[in-house]
């Protein structure tokens, strides 16, 4: 295959960070009817889809420097992507522990959408993301906060999602 130019997958305008940042666990997923099936222009072609009830959730994630990271590193078997996540809540709440005490238990896909409204599917069902979220006060000028981070290694950069069926 020719090598072709960046230009002709990049749009005129570039209008930089992320929207929305949703999560789901994986074991949310309908695994019977998952496909993973992906299109020459890489975006997945489904919906995933979820058991009854279950729906994405959302994470109020301030950028506080790059929100999502994609970076190649070589490995005896190719090329591996580490991703990661990572922002800060707007505010701490003590309520909130008791979620991610539960999400340590889970593994996720997420879904991002950038500013100009591309979505992204992070992760897989072979390749998911975890969770981790430190607390701190800081320092006296500091943000009362949590910080946020989902992380995966993947063989595979991250997806469009333009799903077609």
């Amino acid at each position: 295959m020719a090598l072709e130019s960046i230009a002709d997958f990049c749009g005129e305008l570039n209008t930089p960070g992320v929207r929305m940042v949703e999560y789901l666990p994986t074991a949310w997923v309908d695994s019977a009817n998952y496909e993973q099936i992906v299109n020459a222009y890489r975006n997945w072609q489904y919906d995933i889809p979820l058991l009854g009830g279950a729906t994405w959730l959302k994470a109020p994630i301030i950028n506080s420097g790059k929100l999502w990271d994609e970076r190649p590193r070589p490995n005896a078997q190719g090329t591996a992507y580490e991703q990661s996540v990572s922002g800060i809540t707007p505010k701490m709440k003590p309520a909130v522990t008791d979620q991610f005490e539960q999400m340590d238990g889970y593994t996720f896909l997420l879904r991002i959408t950038d500013r100009t409204n591309q979505v992204w599917i992070l992760g897989t069902l072979d390749h998911p993301f975890t969770f981790a979220a430190p607390s701190t006060t800081g320092s006296g000028n500091a943000r009362n906060q949590y910080s946020l981070n989902f992380s995966a290694t993947t063989p595979r950069r991250a997806y469009g999602f333009v799903p077609e069926f």
